[in-house]
């Protein structure tokens, strides 16, 4: 696969995840894992539930999300407190029909927050609760009713009350966390509100409705430094949501503006986790549109720079799932021992976040622990039966001798498997594909499976060869499919200067 044209890479990035909700239950009601395998919830644990909007306006439903969202970025300050990441609770199905008791247990959360906010006449009313899940007991409550622009406000009093609520008496330190402001400008932190519940969306029409609104932010405040990172980010993230055929001269202008976003974020303020992970993020996306393309020459100094970036991210809010995921889906180009480390740490956080399971399992599948690959990759379709991973369960119905079972999987997405049914299936569409990228390779490496699997093993080597010692490289090399020409003196070699590079340049 080239580099423009890599599904792994898109997965990786955690963008193809479907939002189909995981159909597969356990005995209480709850999604896998189920209650026998699941540990208890910490004492301190607390998950924000998303507020319900009971104005006609529905605008309004992106304070409620919005609100819901940065309480609980609040309350991740305050490290004794376990708080259940909002992408978790995003991925409630119809969490209404739920007892108190189920929520508790799908969100592993000894406590819940909940509210209903109402906007009109210029105020903002909003209704909050915390309860034990287990018992339903509330622990607070209160109600707030203030000028419209005063949302950071209620914020921070929600957050503040809510922490001393669940986990008694504030430190100081605590206190200055759950009252600091990114903004003091109302307009500014409304259209960032606005903005994040749309790039959670991860559509192609939500992600330009969340540029619009980020950038809405930054012109009301033109210091708001968390606006510019996430602005960052949203270019992005409009990247990978492109078809693949989209041209070069496209992805290249959007990851500019991204990488000036990030910049300006980075002037304003280079302690916001949000300026780092969105120039993180942009530049592990530049990596995977390009890596492997001739034209393109710096791509291992994307990727290192990249892993800097998310390291900063995480060492400042070490309470981002997101982050942590992207941070190890990207560790895994150059240590996969240490991208272990870092996607674990993303299903600590978020225990039900299908596409760390399916890239858990690819790191398993580089480091040759197939039991292992293919057991986590089961553990991510249980949550995401319709996850993207196709490709994946593919080689491992072939490693395992399963041939029609690797077909089968392979028909689930012929575009991403074409290799596979051309060689096992023997689809005569699949074959001229592969025939004509054999005639005229492009990219280091292109068709070395189809080669490989074919008989044509010299020409596979040779195909290999083309590819410059790198980082990329290094990690094409470590695929599983990869692994009978491991023995070849030359591909050792290789494999070798790749991995010199590696060592030198990575720390």
């Amino acid at each position: 696969m080239t580099g423009r044209a890599s599904r792994l890479s898109l997965v990786a990035l955690g963008v193809l995840a479907s939002a189909t909700p995981a159909t597969a239950q356990c005995p209480d009601g709850t999604p896998p894992p189920c209650a026998a395998q699941r540990p208890a919830p910490a004492p301190n644990s607390v998950a924000v539930l998303t507020f319900e909007n009971v104005t006609r306006d529905t605008s309004a439903q992106y304070l409620a999300e919005g609100l819901a969202d940065q309480i609980a970025t609040r309350l991740g300050g305050v490290a004794r407190l376990a708080v259940v990441s909002r992408s978790a609770v995003r991925r409630l199905h119809s969490p209404e029909q739920q007892s108190l008791q189920q929520l508790g247990l799908t969100l592993n959360a000894a406590y819940l927050v909940s509210g209903a906010i109402r906007a009109a006449s210029g105020r903002v009313r909003v209704n909050v609760e915390a309860v034990r899940a287990a018992t339903g007991e509330a622990v607070w409550s209160d109600a707030y009713d203030r000028a419209g622009d005063d949302l950071i406000g209620i914020e921070e009093a929600v957050a503040t009350e809510v922490a001393a609520g669940i986990g008694g008496r504030l430190s100081p330190q605590e206190r200055r966390a759950l009252g600091s402001r990114a903004t003091a400008n109302s307009a500014a932190y409304e259209q960032f509100l606005r903005g994040n519940v749309l790039l959670a969306r991860r559509t192609l029409p939500s992600i330009q409705g969340a540029i619009t609104a980020y950038q809405a932010a930054t012109e009301s405040d033109p210091e708001f430094a968390d606006a510019y990172g996430r602005l960052a980010y949203a270019y992005a993230v409009g990247t990978t949501l492109l078809p693949a055929e989209a041209p070069d001269a496209l992805l290249d202008s959007l990851l500019t503006l991204a990488r000036r976003a990030a910049s300006r974020g980075m002037q304003r303020n280079i302690r916001s986790s949000d300026v780092w992970m969105g120039r993180a993020y942009t530049l592990a996306t530049w990596f995977f549109w390009f890596m492997g393309t001739p034209a393109r020459t710096d791509a291992d100094d994307s990727l290192l720079a990249s892993l800097g970036a998310f390291r900063h991210a995480v060492e400042l809010n070490p309470r981002n799932d997101e982050a942590w995921h992207q941070y190890g889906a990207t560790l895994s180009f150059v240590d996969d021992s240490a991208a272990l480390v870092a996607l674990r740490r993303a299903l600590a956080l978020d225990p039900a976040r299908a596409v760390t399971y399916a890239d858990l399992s690819w790191t398993y599948a580089r480091m040759g622990r197939m039991d292992r690959a293919e057991a986590t990759l089961d553990s991510g379709l249980a949550l995401e039966p319709e996850l993207p991973v196709s490709y994946f369960h593919t080689l491992y119905r072939w490693a395992a001798g399963d041939t029609a079972g690797a077909v089968a999987e392979a028909r689930r997405a012929p575009e991403q498997d074409v290799e596979v049914l051309a060689v096992l299936a023997h689809d005569s569409a699949a074959i001229r594909v592969m025939d004509s990228l054999v005639a005229h390779p492009r990219f280091c490496g292109d068709a070395t499976s189809y080669l490989l699997w074919t008989g044509r093993r010299e020409q596979s080597v040779q195909a290999l060869l083309r590819c410059t010692p790198s980082i990329v490289t290094r990690y094409r090399l470590r695929w599983p499919t990869f692994a009978p020409l491991a023995d070849d003196p030359r591909i050792r070699a290789l494999r070798a200067a790749c991995d010199s590079i590696a060592r030198t340049r990575w720390r």
